[in-house]
């Protein structure tokens, strides 16, 4: 009888680690995509500006399938503005984001449904100008620290997601008397994969 215990024991103990094993309290993640970016609050005419983006992030769960997901990304956002005499020029702003979010994953047989929420800070490392307009966005007339609001949704198949993720901006990031408002916004498509 003892014996038996003693297996039966030492069967649940083994089912518990190995459940805890399959479910990491801290899981590290790549991620990587286009962003659909423009400005918003502002009087000029613009459109959006096509860019990448690519970096890490890591999920920490916190009770069941609830998490929160710190990260660190390369992004580049800006607009395309329609000057005076219908000629165009991009703006390119390439920022370091570190989006912040909470997030809850839905388990299905074969796939999972991963929504979350949550802010960003970035900071402006480096800009450009096209159209043979020289200087840096940086300089004048951007200021270089941003943040506002994140929300995203990604399907996971296995440990690979694709997902959409978009950050909109609260700061005002034009800097000088004879520019209006700017806010960024940006829509990213992402492939993720999780280690």
């Amino acid at each position: 009888m003892k014996k038996l215990l003693l297996v039966l024991v030492s069967l649940s103990a083994l089912s518990i680690v190995t459940v805890n094993a399959q479910k990491k309290p801290v899981e590290f993640g790549v991620r990587a995509g286009l962003n659909i970016s423009n400005f918003w609050d502002h009087d000029y005419e613009t459109s959006v500006l096509l860019g990448a983006n690519a970096g890490v992030f890591m999920d920490i769960k916190i009770v069941n399938n609830f998490y929160i997901q710190p990260g660190l990304s390369y992004s580049r956002k800006g607009a395309r503005f329609k000057g005076n005499y219908g000629n165009t020029f991009d703006c390119k702003l390439e920022y370091i984001d570190m989006p912040i979010l909470a997030g809850y994953i839905f388990e299905f047989p074969k796939i999972s449904l991963d929504i979350h929420s949550g802010f960003f800070l970035a900071y402006g490392v480096a800009g450009s100008y096209s159209n043979g307009i020289s200087g840096s966005p940086f300089k004048d007339p951007f200021n270089r620290f941003d943040m506002g609001l994140s929300e995203g949704v990604a399907v996971g198949f296995n440990d690979f997601y694709i997902g959409i993720l978009c950050h909109l901006g609260l700061m005002d990031i034009g800097s000088s008397r004879y520019y209006d408002v700017f806010s960024n916004a940006t829509v990213s498509f992402n492939v993720a994969y999780r280690f």
